[in-house]
This record gives C-alpha cells, sequence and structure tokens, in this order.
C-alpha cells in the first residue's frame, strides 16, 4: 500500500491524528485515480479515467486538491452496494459541474458547446421576444 501513499506533499498534510481514524487520511488525485482503476467495477473501460477524475472533482469539496480516504470508501460503497437511485444520482452528479468542467478530458463535453458554459452566461429569450433572461 505503500505506493499510494507517496507524493508530493508532506505528510503531515495528509494526516491529523486530531480528527476521527477513518477521516485522519488524504489522498490526492493521482493516488485517487490508481485506487479507482483498481476498486471500481470498470478498471480497465475507455471511460474509467474520466469518470476517476471527475469522482475527485465531486469528492474535492474544498478544491484543496486532496479528499479524506473516507470519501473514496463512500463513493465505492455507493458503486457496489447503493440502491439504485443512488447509483443513478451519483452518475448523474459526474455529468454537472462541478464535477463536469470546460477542462475536461473528455473531449465530448457537453460544456464545449454553445449552449453550456461555466464561464458565459446562458441567455434564454422569449419566443415574443419581449423579454430576455441572464443567468451567470
Amino acid at each position: 500500500m505503500t505506493c499510494y501513499w507517496e507524493g508530493i506533499s508532506s505528510l503531515v498534510e495528509r494526516h491529523d491524528p486530531r480528527r476521527p481514524y477513518a477521516e485522519q487520511y488524504k489522498i490526492d488525485s493521482r493516488q485517487f485515480v490508481s485506487l479507482f482503476r483498481l476498486c471500481s467495477p470498470w478498471p480497465w473501460g475507455s471511460h474509467t479515467e474520466v469518470l476517476a477524475e471527475r469522482m475527485f472533482r465531486l469528492l474535492d469539496e474544498n478544491q484543496d486538491l486532496l479528499i479524506e480516504f473516507k470519501s473514496f470508501a463512500w463513493c465505492l460503497d455507493i458503486i457496489y452496494y447503493g440502491e439504485m437511485n443512488e447509483k443513478i444520482k451519483l452518475l448523474y452528479r459526474l455529468h454537472i459541474p462541478p464535477a463536469l468542467t470546460e477542462n475536461d478530458h473528455d473531449c465530448q463535453s457537453p460544456l464545449k458547446g454553445p449552449l453550456l458554459s461555466t464561464t458565459r452566461p446562458l441567455k434564454l429569450t422569449k419566443p415574443n421576444r419581449t423579454c430576455s433572461f441572464t443567468f451567470t
């Protein structure tokens, strides 16, 4: 297991003994992708790496580029033992922001199209053109 805990950041950044045991250890994106490949039901699929990257972004709520190992275990629990509606919700959340970004490696990202974007405002106009709305 030591190969998963090596990395650029120090052990001090990844281990906080004041927290409950299940929340003490953190992993970065590279480690998460490696573990996801080994533990997910889709280890060698063509979209495994994209799913792993999106899952990591979804679990990294504070955007410090580290997630608690507990979060990794939670996502595997949903994938393997969750109710069908929980699995569908999780997979749906992987296809919307914050998991999905314009810089996603998936070339078919809908955010790259003209209708959806995280940087351009969405403009809606009624057919009679009397009123328009802008969402930013």
